[in-house]
């Protein structure tokens, strides 16, 4: 189960090394990391970095990717504005590694 990742970056909310996943509430316009999670099997589908969380979550939904389908939780850690896209594609990465998603076709960063 993915509620929480230690990993340690200045840039995490609150300046600690558990980030927390979220899930409910409204997602922030600001940077941070997000995962779509398969609500039946509990599996990681994508996992991404941005620069503005809300933005793109809704982009993906628009955009009718597969990931982002009705039978999904995102799930974001929002990070303050110090990040860069070098340390969100750091965690980005280690979470591809970690949950090897189905639909990201790279090991993270780079679009």
């Amino acid at each position: 189960m993915v509620n929480s990742i230690i990993f340690n970056t200045p840039y995490c909310l609150g300046m600690s090394r558990r980030l927390r996943f979220r899930s409910r509430g409204k997602i922030p316009s600001g940077p941070g990391i997000y995962l779509f999670k398969n609500n039946r099997n509990g599996m990681i589908l994508y996992v991404g970095e941005t620069a503005t969380l809300r933005a793109r979550t809704n982009r993906h939904r628009a955009e009718g990717r597969p990931f982002a389908k009705r039978n999904t939780t995102i799930f974001w850690i929002p990070l303050d504005n110090r990040s860069t896209s070098t340390s969100r594609r750091k965690i980005e990465t280690r979470l591809i590694k970690q949950h090897k998603p189905k639909f990201n076709r790279n090991s993270g960063g780079g679009g």
